[in-house]
Order: C-alpha cells, then sequence, then structure tokens
C-alpha cells in the first residue's frame, strides 16, 4: 500500500511539473506575441513580466524560450525597429550565452538539419507555390503602400547587384526567422510539454504578429503570415530540422523580392 501510494504521488508530482513547464512556456509565447503591436510603454511592462517569468523558469525548457524573447525585447526597446539586424543580434547574443555557460547545452538541441525526403520536398514546393500566390494576391488586391521598404532594400544600384541582394535577402531572412521560430520557439514549447497542434498555433501566431509592419502587412498580412508559420512548423516537425523549413521560406522570400523589384520599378 505504502508503494503503491508513493508511486501515485509521484505521479502526481510529475504531472504537476510539466503543467508548470506548459503554462510557462505559453505565457512566455502569448507575450512575446504581443511585443510588436502594443506601444512602446506596454513593452517596458511586457519585458519585466518575461524576464521574471524566465527566472522563474531556470532549468526548465521555458527558460530558453524566455531568454531569447528577453534579449529580443532589450533590443527592441533600444528602438532598433523589427528586422534581420534585429532577429542576428539577438540570436548571436543567445548562442554567446549558451556557449559561456555549459549547463545550457540543451538550448541548441533545436540546431539539426533534418531529412529532406520526397514527402518534405512536396510540401515546402507546395508550401511556397501557395504562399506565393497569396503573396501576389494580397498585394494587387490591398494595393499597400511600401514605399518604405523599397526606400530600405532598393537602392539605386544596377540591376545585377539588386538580384544578388535579393537573393541574399532571402537566405538570410528565412534563416534568422526559422531560427527564431522553428527553432528555439518550437523546440522550447514542444519540450514544455505543450500539445503539438497548439505548439505549432502558439509560434505561428507570434511569427504572425511580426509582420503588422512588415511584406504583407497589416493585420491581413499578420493573418497570412501566421497561417504561413503554421505551415512551415508543420514541415520543421515532418522534417525533424531546420533546412526544409529555411528552403520553403527561401522560396517565399523570392517571391517577396520580385514583388517589390516590381514596384519599385513602377514608381
Amino acid at each position: 500500500m505504502e508503494i503503491l501510494n508513493y508511486n501515485s504521488s509521484s505521479t502526481r508530482s510529475k504531472l504537476g511539473e510539466k503543467r508548470i513547464d506548459t503554462s510557462l512556456a505559453i505565457a512566455l509565447v502569448l507575450l512575446m506575441s504581443l511585443v510588436p503591436i502594443v506601444p512602446l510603454t506596454i513593452k517596458v511592462t511586457i519585458g519585466i513580466t518575461m524576464v521574471v517569468i524566465t527566472v522563474l523558469s531556470w532549468r526548465r525548457p521555458a527558460f530558453y524560450l524566455g531568454l531569447f524573447g528577453s534579449i529580443c525585447l532589450a533590443i527592441m526597446i533600444t528602438r532598433i525597429p523589427y528586422s534581420q539586424l534585429l532577429f542576428a543580434l539577438a540570436i548571436g547574443i543567445y548562442l554567446l550565452i549558451i556557449s559561456l555557460m555549459p549547463s545550457l547545452k540543451s538550448g541548441l538541441a533545436w540546431f539539426r538539419w533534418g531529412t529532406f525526403g520526397w514527402d518534405v520536398k512536396l510540401l515546402c514546393f507546395g508550401a511556397a507555390t501557395i504562399s506565393g500566390l497569396a503573396l501576389v494576391g494580397w498585394f494587387f488586391w490591398v494595393r499597400p503602400n511600401i514605399n518604405d521598404i523599397i526606400r530600405q532594400f532598393v537602392p539605386d544600384y544596377p540591376l545585377w547587384v539588386l538580384i544578388f541582394g535579393g537573393i541574399l535577402f532571402a537566405m538570410v531572412n528565412a534563416a534568422v526567422e526559422e531560427v527564431a521560430y522553428r527553432g528555439i520557439v518550437l523546440s522550447a514549447l514542444i519540450e514544455s510539454h505543450v500539445p503539438s497542434s497548439l505548439a505549432l498555433l502558439l509560434q505561428a501566431i507570434a511569427f504572425g504578429t511580426i509582420h503588422i509592419n512588415g511584406f504583407p502587412r497589416g493585420w491581413i498580412g499578420v493573418g497570412l503570415a501566421t497561417i504561413y508559420g503554421f505551415i512551415m512548423g508543420v514541415i520543421r516537425l515532418r522534417s525533424g530540422g531546420l533546412f526544409a523549413p529555411w528552403a520553403g521560406h527561401v522560396l517565399a522570400d523570392l517571391v517577396i523580392v520580385a514583388i517589390v523589384f516590381e514596384a519599385a520599378r513602377l514608381l
């Protein structure tokens, strides 16, 4: 009888620990999702809350999620807008901290090549085709003002330089966003015992909100990016690594590059 009671108590304790892991991870991702769409003053409040939750998450899978989110927000509060530079800096600092602390090596468990079989290839090309059509349809239906993007990414350079730069942008942008959302965020959610379907949705929402001022933009853009982020998450889980979602993401970003170049030509 005592052994049965001990086993029952141990099981309840493990379930309780899993619920704590799950709750902390969900709370962190929801806070990350709010950051791009709230004023600076609220960003500061969210940042403080994230730091507190990150501290409470020490030695739990959610810690890595909180660490990365806190780094991103700290950089953003310095008024560096969302960009590839922001994520690149955040990822660099994240990797530096983990490399300096051997006890945190598990925070790199997501860094895997994965498989790239025919089923995954079909998913990648299918996702790229559908997302490409959606991006073109969104652009010509909504007719958004993207002059800010054109000024930032289409300087008065020779065409061959712009083409090379566009390809490089697609590769880098896909890399930093996939590492952030399908790498750090999704892996932390799964490791925190969040059900796969919910983990896919949460990371997709966080990915979607960063597009409020991106491409696609506005709330329709957030919705489209959320759907796309969900699909990339499915590819990430199916392939078991980051290469496949990165490849699919590059193809979609090349469509964006082509649309921006065409819009710049027509100005």
